[in-house]
């Protein structure tokens, strides 16, 4: 981007100089109220250097507020210059000329709209403050008082019912209804305006209109179709229907990040990965690289050189004011986050690395104060699938509890990323003042849009996102005390099982026994006589054999089946095959 001068555009310093030049405390004395003709045209002289300064002051304001010249400089002295300026005390009208009066009452009026508008500018400036300052405010109440009147003039009063609240909103954009009802309505009156006002005005609003057009954009991208009532005609309001006249440029960025559009052949993409190598880069290029990396496939290799290139352009960046400062710690956050996503997306990473990764985020959100909820949204995906495999391959009970205690510390401070984030109405990056400038020609402005590509956060969605792992946490947390229980259970069906074969065991050897005591005792029976005695031992050597066999075979399948191949089932089996070939010796 090209670097922009403002040496014609921030004349806010000069303002009051120039007040108080055109409008000396006197100046109305001074003129001719000699005769009736004499005071008419002195009427009509002041009514018409009244109204080009009103018009001067609007051209003014607008285009220090368009192009961000409260970030760039601080303006409070010179808007509270002004209002002491402003503050005068006038003799009173002695000789009762009406004209005389008209002019003092017109003269008055502009004293009042300029201390409204300055007042406004103010409370623009300080809202602005307290999100880049960093300093965590938790007000109860932020107000000023106002009167509550509007302006008398309607140049000066659209200054601040249009021009402020879209710098306002450009600021601290977030997706509700009533916001894109409101950006709706403020479209089509700027609309009226500029086809009514003069040339030069009007141009003022037709750039306040495209920027209302932008911002209303980006909320539809988000709501996706909408209809509206205008006039009794029935509308039909998408990202589609929204023409931009200047902001285009931002609008296809827009579009690249987060529409979800196929750019694998993107012709910017080399020139991208040029930039970054050589350190000339924006950081708005760093961005869009990103996310084409993760977004298409980009390797490891790819994403870790990318950080170490966004690194050095920090490095180089030569900061300049605060809200630079805010901007660079937002998209240091907003890189670290999105390599982290990569991490779990494209590998399951280990749980040490998972570890170190989410610490390094821990630390540069402390650093810097920014407090973003989405990597706690990634370590509590990660968690929860982690734990639930672990319970599935029962994995020492220690290394569960390790990552249970993780996740509840990772809700907690999800929870609070989400509460920080819509108090700030967060955007996911901020990019440096000079990248979020747009140049307009046509109307000599230099748009400042500090939302740039970025997208509004939907914090319904988040409320949804926070209730969903709640379930889910609650889930796994009674998955894990029922964990205890299951294993006794099983340690119990396995015990169980293991008395069982003893049981057989134990009942294999007794029938085995009287088995051999009532062979034994029928061989040496009476009714035997005709048999030898050295037959009658080998029969009863063949039984005691065979029994042994029997018993053997059962206590080889009723061992458990980890130990069948133990020592003592080996024994047994060389056990068997001896019985075997006693058995055979004897016949």
């Amino acid at each position: 981007m090209s670097n922009f001068s403002f040496s014609t555009q921030m004349r806010i310093s000069n303002f009051t100089q120039t007040y108080l030049k055109l409008f000396p405390i006197d100046w109305i004395d001074k003129l001719d109220w000699t005769s009736d003709e004499k005071s008419k045209e002195s009427f009509m002289f002041g009514r018409t250097k009244i109204e080009t300064f009103i018009e001067d002051s609007f051209k003014t304001f607008t285009r220090s507020a368009l192009s961000g010249e409260y970030v760039v400089k601080d303006l409070n002295p010179c808007l509270d210059e002004l209002r002491n300026s402003l503050m005068r005390d006038y003799s009173p009208i002695m000789d009762n000329n009406l004209f005389k009066e008209s002019l003092y009452k017109s003269s008055r009026d502009l004293e009042s709209d300029l201390l409204l508008v300055s007042k406004n500018y103010k409370a623009l400036i300080k809202l602005v403050d307290d999100k880049i300052s960093r300093t965590n405010h938790d007000y109860i109440v932020s107000v000023f008082s106002t009167s509550k009147r509007k302006c008398s003039n309607e140049l000066l009063d659209d200054i601040i019912h249009y021009c402020f609240p879209i710098c306002i909103q450009d600021h601290f954009l977030k997706f509700t209804e009533e916001k894109i009802a409101n950006l709706l309505l403020f479209r089509e009156d700027l609309r009226g305006k500029a086809i009514k006002s003069s040339e030069a005005t009007g141009k003022i609003y037709k750039v306040i209109h495209d920027k209302c057009s932008f911002l209303l954009k980006k909320l539809m991208h988000i709501k996706g179709e909408a209809e509206y009532s205008l006039e009794f005609e029935t509308r039909l309001l998408n990202r589609e229907s929204i023409n931009l006249n200047f902001l285009n440029r931002f609008d296809s960025s827009f579009s690249y990040l987060h529409v979800g559009e196929n750019h694998k052949k993107d012709e910017h993409v080399n020139n991208w990965k040029k930039k970054c190598l050589l350190r000339i880069s924006s950081f708005a290029e760093c961005i869009l690289l990103m996310r084409f990396f993760v977004k298409n496939g980009g390797s490891q290799k790819e994403v870790e050189s990318l950080m170490e290139d966004f690194q050095a352009c920090v490095d180089i960046f030569n900061v300049k004011r605060t809200f630079d400062k805010y901007a660079i710690n937002s998209l240091k956050n907003y890189m670290q986050n999105c390599y982290f996503s990569f991490l779990l997306s494209k590998q399951h990473i280990k749980f040490e690395d998972f570890k170190v990764e989410i610490d390094k985020i821990d630390d540069l959100q402390l650093q810097t104060k920014i407090y973003n909820f989405h990597p706690y949204e990634k370590a509590i995906e990660y968690l929860l699938n982690e734990i639930d495999m672990n319970i599935k391959d029962g994995v020492d009970k220690k290394k569960i509890l390790e990552k249970q205690q993780l996740l509840e510390k990772y809700y907690n401070k999800l929870k609070n990323a989400i509460s920080w984030c819509q108090g700030q109405d967060y955007y996911p990056f901020q990019l440096p003042y000079k990248e979020c400038l747009h140049k307009i020609n046509d109307a000599n402005i230099i748009l400042f849009v500090p939302s740039s590509f970025t997208r509004p956060l939907n914090y319904n969605a988040l409320d949804e996102l926070h209730s969903k792992y709640a379930t889910k946490i609650a889930a796994i947390n009674e998955q894990i005390r029922i964990w205890d229980d299951k294993k006794e259970i099983l340690e119990l069906k396995q015990q169980l099982d293991s008395h069982q074969k003893t049981y057989i065991q134990i009942l294999g050897l007794f029938t085995a026994i009287l088995t051999f005591l009532f062979g034994t005792i029928n061989i040496f029976s009476t009714s035997n006589n005709n048999i030898s005695l050295q037959e009658k031992i080998d029969d009863t050597a063949v039984i005691g054999i065979l029994l042994l066999i029997f018993s053997s075979i059962i206590y080889l399948f009723t061992s458990r089946k980890n130990e069948f191949f133990s020592f003592r089932n080996i024994m047994f089996l060389l056990m068997i095959v001896g019985y075997f070939f006693l058995l055979f010796k004897f016949y």
